[in-house]
């Protein structure tokens, strides 16, 4: 596996160190968001190490295609698959041959028992790709997308008013500070939570900290009903650029808490953080299923935007 094989008109063979930009850009091909801090971790993983695995198929000097196959720690037992194959390539075998080789290296993937692959909700094509290789759609997570200059300043009232009406204040934090603090409420705002691929998913709070990058902004929500604040809630973002849409990684309140609007007033806080940061936007994602917050999310004023499909596969299969 980590010879070149030249095919007809593409070679495949190993990622290099050099390829690790084209290869970022190529797998974003799949996403309906931004993950290359995320990918940039597993592909210098997969240089590094044989339990992480990635690919490129080439023409003519041009990266035309691109696989990834890298351990999941935040969710024992998975690892997660990607083949991405630029638009002027389909069609031409390249995706399949990707496949191939992650499915002769999933082997050495050993303490993983699954495989989980997310695909933008717009390329029924990959589906359709995915599905053929045994895989199976297991969640469907819609988009919103916020737009902030529409609503400039008078965001710092809509923030004001659902902070009084859940008795809470809301105030930023970052993982280098108060990571023990940010954690300890996820881990309180995970109970109940739906997790994805699979009912009945653990997940390690430990390896989930390296999920949330070093420059996130975090929203934590305090209640003001006891002597002393105690965190109930929060947000956490992704800022990207000043001009690019900022991410919403994750929304969470405390099961004790819920029920008061916390939630409201946490997005709220983030979305005016967002604004007066100079973001033009804010993008979401939420299972289709999660009612209350899609409700939330429109009474907001959130628009329609890209979703995803989460699909899993035994693999042993």
């Amino acid at each position: 596996m980590g010879e070149s094989l030249t095919r007809a008109g593409y070679t495949t063979r190993p990622m290099r160190p050099a390829d690790m930009d084209a290869v970022m850009e190529l797998l974003m091909l799949t996403s309906a968001w931004d993950i290359r801090y995320r990918l940039r971790e597993q592909l210098r993983a997969a240089a590094a190490h044989d339990a992480h695995l990635a690919f490129v198929a080439e023409r003519e000097g041009d990266l035309v295609g691109a696989a990834k196959l890298a351990r999941e720690p935040a969710f024992p037992g998975t690892a997660s698959a990607l083949v991405s194959v630029g638009p002027q390539a389909r069609g031409t075998g390249i995706g399949t041959a990707l496949a191939g080789l992650l499915e002769e290296g999933a082997g050495r993937l050993r303490g993983s028992g699954m495989l989980t692959c997310t695909l933008r909700d717009d390329l029924p094509e990959g589906r359709a790709f995915a599905e053929g290789r045994g895989f199976r759609v297991t969640n469907h997570s819609v988009g919103r997308l916020y737009e902030l200059p529409a609503h400039g300043e008078r965001l710092a009232g809509a923030a004001a008013r659902s902070a009084t009406l859940a008795r809470v204040s809301v105030r930023a934090a970052s993982m280098e500070d108060e990571a023990r603090t940010i954690m300890e409420c996820v881990s309180r705002c995970m109970e109940g939570a739906k997790l994805p691929f699979q009912e009945g998913q653990d997940i390690n709070l430990d390896h989930a900290r390296r999920l949330i990058p070093a420059e996130a902004v975090i929203m934590l929500a305090e209640s003001l009903d006891g002597s002393e604040p105690v965190t109930c809630g929060l947000t956490i973002m992704t800022p990207q650029g000043p001009t690019d849409p900022w991410y919403t990684i994750f929304t969470g309140v405390d099961a004790r808490y819920r029920g008061r609007g916390i939630a409201a007033a946490v997005k709220s806080a983030a979305l005016l953080y967002a604004y007066r940061a100079g973001a033009d936007c804010v993008v979401t994602h939420n299972d289709e299923t999660n009612e209350p917050i899609l409700r939330l999310n429109d009474s907001l004023g959130m628009k329609p935007a890209l979703g995803y499909w989460g699909l899993v596969r035994p693999l042993s299969d």
